[in-house]
């Protein structure tokens, strides 16, 4: 019979060697105040400043409540990465080390598989958002190329080491932070000092469209809603370079907080402004909000930081899956030569597949310029909740089998019991949209894939991480 040696993490440093080169490698990571600008970065990106079109015009006002559902459930997922993060530092794959150690292999596998398709769906989105908002200024050249640039541009970024990376994501994170005060700041002025009269909430009031398609609507947006925060994951492996760990709790609170105030601010200026009926899903609600203000060039400069905004949370996370790669190839979950890094640390062969992935998607868009985005955006959203939920099992795992360990998130377990609840009818409910209803079944479709494909090689894979606890 053949014995299967236990889990062994291929990324916790076991020797007194090891321990003093992570404290080190440590030591030269990136602050608690970066790892908030990154997850900025990560995060408010194309998803928020296009996708929100679709939801104000599915949801209404009542897009305010869905994002405070929201960040509930993006807080909570924080909580519980940060705690295990604190708890047990040393993972250098993040949340796919945790689940591996404590649901098992073949979780593992899948969710690293899934997050990896989930990045690919994130970047594909991003990158046509980019392509539709460089239109504006050149209409002439067709999505596909502007998309192609963007994505040369990215790996660019890419290849130039950690810390030169966190430096630059910190700073596109202050961009978007500047873009969205100086936004809802020029709205609010043309509405005291200015001549426009607060339509969105006179229209909403009239015609009694807090709900503009009901009950069933409302729920079954809440997949494109849960999408703009796409970059949660990415950023909770962004904190595995954290210099103190300990840090990673206050940095992911602080983040949360940045968020609700900038999403909730300025998407309630945007309702109190323009009318629901003026918003297109093909053009950002506040570039529409400016246009129907009158401000001149505002839309324009708005059009410059959503450019950056895209852009950047394509940057992240073409970081994150890269380091997926990696993990995977470490792992012999993937080929291992995609483990494989240059002397800066820079995964070379795992950024030129995802480039490939990207490429894809790229020409998938040239066929179907007018429906990819929406696609695209769905799902990677279904995908990203499916592993939302694995990340809050997970936690669950860990906390029984670290009873000992003081518990640094409140409300559990009921708090991430309500999150996982929150995640479920996100999912269930997108089945009930006949406009969602293929994001759905791909996303369904592509889980079950990677799970079929984990029993088809798992001796394999298994005989690997054996050669590597004998090493």
């Amino acid at each position: 019979m053949k014995i299967t040696k236990p889990y062994v993490s291929i990324h916790r440093p076991h020797t007194h060697y090891e321990k003093k080169k992570a404290e080190r490698r440590n030591k030269s990571g990136i602050t608690e105040n970066q790892l908030v600008f990154i997850g900025v970065g990560s995060i408010l990106g194309a998803g928020f400043f296009l996708a929100t079109a679709n939801l104000i015009r599915e949801t209404g006002p009542s897009v305010l409540l869905a994002y405070l559902i929201g960040l509930f459930a993006v807080w909570t997922i924080f909580e519980a990465m940060g705690e295990m993060l604190v708890l047990e530092p040393g993972h250098k794959g993040s949340f796919l080390s945790y689940v591996e150690k404590y649901l098992g292999r073949g979780y593992g596998f899948a969710g690293g598989w899934l997050y990896w398709i989930a990045g690919i769906l994130i970047m594909s989105s991003e990158v046509t958002a980019i392509g539709l908002f460089t239109q504006k200024w050149l209409p002439f050249i067709p999505v596909w190329l502007l998309s192609a640039i963007y994505t040369l541009l990215a790996l660019g970024i890419n290849l130039i080491g950690l810390k030169n990376y966190g430096k630059i994501e910190s700073l596109f994170g202050a961009v978007k932070i500047g873009a969205v005060i100086l936004f809802t700041v020029i709205v609010i002025g043309c509405l005291l000092f200015g001549h426009t009269r607060p339509a969105g909430v006179v229209h909403a009031a009239d015609n009694s469209l807090w709900f503009t398609r009901g009950p069933a609507g409302f729920l079954s947006s809440l997949s494109i809603m849960f999408f703009t925060f796409g970059g949660v994951i990415s950023t909770g492996m962004a904190s595995s370079e954290i210099e103190d760990h300990q840090r990673i709790p206050s940095a992911f609170r602080k983040l949360v907080a940045l968020l609700g105030v900038l999403y909730l601010l300025s998407l309630g200026t945007v309702l109190v402004t323009a009318p629901v009926n003026l918003i297109f899903a093909n053009q950002s609600p506040f570039v529409t909000t400016l246009m129907y203000l009158k401000v001149p060039f505002a839309d324009h400069i708005l059009n410059a930081a959503m450019i950056t905004a895209a852009f950047s949370t394509m940057t992240a996370t073409m970081f994150a899956v890269s380091r997926i790669l990696v993990n995977l190839g470490l792992r012999h979950e993937a080929p291992s030569s995609w483990a494989k890094s240059n002397r800066k640390g820079i995964p070379l062969k795992a950024l030129l597949i995802n480039i490939a992935g990207l490429f894809i998607s790229i020409v998938i868009s040239f066929f179907l310029p007018d429906v990819i985005y929406e696609l695209l955006t769905t799902a990677a959203g279904v995908v990203l909740l499916l592993l939302w939920g694995l990340i809050l099992w997970t936690q669950y795992r860990f906390r029984r089998k670290n009873d000992a360990q003081p518990a640094l998130m409140w409300g559990y377990p009921l708090r991430s019991l309500a999150a996982i609840i929150i995640i479920a009818i996100a999912i269930i409910s997108t089945a009930f949209d006949p406009e969602h209803m293929i994001s759905l079944t791909v996303s369904i479709g592509l889980a079950v894939l990677v799970t079929f494909i984990y029993f088809l090689i798992r001796e394999r894979i298994e005989e690997g991480t054996e050669n590597i606890a004998e090493e």
